[in-house]
């Protein structure tokens, strides 16, 4: 593969993931259990805009020095890769152990964002795998031995 080519598709991959974590955030923020503790994210407060902008600035920084050659920025964004995994990981079986445990009373609009919030995060999950793929594929590691 073309090294432009590698580099707009880990355009593209870094591109979805980060608008895939921010809307899984977004829909946890918006399920029931933003409601739980008096230090969590609701939709709309000031640490759920801090903590997007924390996200964006995380995918961004290391994106923008892969794109100007940084060698180092291509290991850092696998290690925030292999985090956003394992944060989505652990999300989803809280999401799934909350629903399990939750009032069957709520609204129905919250069960939906629950699933939503789930759905997506295996969305995060699946896109940032895809992203190892693309950015370490066999061929190269081979060109390089």
């Amino acid at each position: 593969m073309h090294v432009d080519e590698r580099k707009r598709k880990v355009l593209i991959v870094t591109g979805i993931s980060a608008f895939l974590y921010c809307l899984h955030f977004l829909c946890i923020s918006l399920s029931p259990i933003s409601q739980i503790g008096e230090n969590t994210s609701q939709f709309g407060n000031g640490s759920f805009f801090y903590t997007l902008v924390i996200v964006l600035i995380a995918y961004a920084l290391p994106l923008i020095g892969y794109y100007n050659d940084l060698y180092i920025a291509k290991y850092i964004m696998a290690f925030l890769n292999g985090f956003g995994i394992f944060v989505a990981l652990s999300i989803i079986m809280a999401l799934m152990i909350f629903s399990v445990f939750a009032d069957p009373n709520i609204n129905q609009l919250s069960w939906i964002m629950l699933i939503l919030a789930i759905v997506l995060g295996v969305g995060v999950v699946i896109i940032n795998i895809v992203w190892y793929y693309i950015m370490f594929k066999k061929e190269d590691i081979q060109k390089a031995i």
